[in-house]
């Protein structure tokens, strides 16, 4: 067989189904376009392609996770000034953390892009004015359902993920915590009495998937006001969808300079106060004093962690300095459990 022929004829195939059926494909036009260009050229694109999420991919996982070993929320200038050295392999993985949350943030309105795309080319234009208004308010309707349903669903999950990839070693598999979860058999993975997954979900919630949905309503107005602007064109409606764009414009850069740039170092120090790790603690209590152990939690004058003997300390000062170490030192003096 020909691979030559093959791969000709499985392009010219693939751009046939795409144009039958470019009304329900997304980016259509662009898939064509690819189709078409040199195979080398393709070559090319695609590994650029490659290369620049790998490296948005790795910067975003970099900045989550020296923003937590900082427990600062730290933007893209500021996470590569004197950072601490971790594998490549942990960043990935907070760069999967991320963006499984950042995902989850996305999803009611991917949910309605997907709807509007599959169902808006079905209300047919051949009937009457009255009865395609009438099947145009039902079916926003039905998309402005979607989005809420879709919205608190993507609410009480939106850590989920991020929950499972930093406690699922904790006793229990993945799969385990998983069906349990969905049976509504006790938390969704082994916590202990201090941690809970809805704490976390709540400081990841604040922190970070409020603010790409306020720049995703930006652009939604954006979008709205260009729509009204181009099918009706007088002064009045040209100076408000105008005046709108532009303070929608303005209001989005102030979001992305002030905040959203920050959106992966707000999730790392999010992680900062609920992930498990060795430290070493000297807090001021009637004179300065040392202890070691996992830290569980940690609040703004409050830190809560383990020590070897499993015996939880919740720490309460003014002033305490922390810093991470290797492993907790042994204590021998525990006592038998009972």
């Amino acid at each position: 067989m020909d691979i030559k022929l093959a791969y000709k004829s499985f392009v010219e195939k693939s751009i046939i189904l795409i144009q039958k059926n470019r009304k329900y494909i997304p980016f259509a036009s662009l898939l064509i376009w690819y189709l078409k260009i040199p195979f080398l050229l393709k070559i090319f694109i695609a590994a650029f392609a490659g290369y620049i999420v790998d490296k948005v991919t790795y910067t975003i996982g970099f900045i989550t996770l020296q923003s937590k070993a900082k427990n600062e929320a730290l933007s893209f200038i500021t996470a590569f000034q004197n950072p601490i050295d971790f594998p490549d392999d942990l960043v990935y993985k907070y760069s999967l953390m991320f963006f499984s949350v950042f995902i989850t943030a996305l999803l009611p309105f991917v949910v309605v892009f997907v709807l509007h795309f599959l169902l808006a080319n079905n209300i047919n234009e051949t009937e009457t004015i009255m009865r395609r208004r009438t099947r145009k308010i039902l079916f926003y309707i039905f998309l402005i359902l979607a989005f809420f349903g879709t919205f608190i669903i993507a609410l009480h999950s939106v850590s989920f993920i991020a929950y499972i990839m930093l406690y699922s070693s904790k006793e229990i598999s993945i799969l385990e915590s998983l069906l349990r979860y969905i049976n509504g058999k006790g938390s969704p993975i082994f916590e202990s009495t201090i941690l809970s997954y809805d704490s976390l979900n709540e400081q990841i919630k604040y922190s970070f998937v409020f603010e790409i949905i306020g720049l995703i309503f930006l652009f939604v107005l954006w979008y709205i006001t260009k729509l009204v602007n181009k099918k009706k064109k007088n002064f009045v409606t040209d100076f408000l969808s105008t005046s709108a764009l532009s303070l929608g414009l303005l209001l989005g850069l102030l979001i992305i300079i002030s905040h959203t740039l920050y959106g992966a170092g707000y999730f790392g120090k999010s992680l900062a106060n609920y992930d498990l790790d060795f430290v070493e603690i000297e807090y001021k209590a009637g004179g300065f004093k040392t202890i070691q152990g996992l830290r569980i939690y940690e609040d703004e004058n409050t830190v809560i962690l383990r020590d070897s003997c499993d015996v939880t300390h919740s720490i309460t000062s003014e002033e305490f300095h922390i810093i991470s170490i290797s492993k907790v030192d042994d204590v021998n003096d525990c006592g038998k459990k009972e």
